[in-house]
């Protein structure tokens, strides 16, 4: 099981990975794809500005460490960016709304724990197979990964839509 590096609390990814699971359950089926799509793409900069959005409108409560780390890292960038560099409009919109989230009072203690992979492509592909590999050499190389390392949100998501979500534990999105 992956434990979390003391670096990860900052690192945009791990931290729009735990809000997603977080608050999951105030999600609609378009801002978990936009989402999903903006993580998949390298974009967790704009995942979180979907995610701040979404939980603004519902009054979704967040688990207090994932808040703070997203307080955090949207001050950060606010002070190391400037207006004209790509990104800064969408740190102040996230800025603007940071005040009307609620904290949960607990923690989640979930940032930085998930496994690296955000799609089963990732293992099957990591673990040399490819598309055509019989179902159950895939089966095979995500259970070996499963038995160490916990699969984020973003991997969840996917593997139901690649067929592999009942390994996971996936529900359908």
């Amino acid at each position: 099981m992956a434990t979390p590096a003391a670096d990860t609390a900052s690192d945009p990814y791990d931290i729009a990975e735990a809000l997603a699971d977080a608050v999951d359950p105030c999600l609609t089926d378009a801002i978990r794809n936009d989402v999903w799509g903006m993580l998949h793409a390298g974009e967790a900069h704009i995942a979180l500005s979907d995610l701040v959005r979404a939980i603004a409108s519902t009054n979704y409560p967040v688990p207090t460490d994932i808040l703070a780390a997203l307080r955090r890292y949207v001050d950060d960038d606010l002070a190391t960016s400037t207006p004209d560099q790509w990104g800064h409009d969408v740190a102040v919109g996230m800025h603007r709304l940071l005040p009307t989230i609620h904290d949960s009072g607990h923690t989640a203690g979930t940032i930085g724990t998930y496994g690296d992979a955000h799609m089963p492509w990732i293992i099957i592909s990591d673990a040399g197979l490819t598309d055509d590999s019989p179902r159950d050499q895939k089966v095979a190389a995500i259970k070996a990964w499963l038995a160490n390392n916990k699969p984020g949100w973003a991997l969840r998501f996917s593997a139901t839509w690649d067929g592999f979500g009942d390994l996971i534990g996936a529900q359908k999105p």
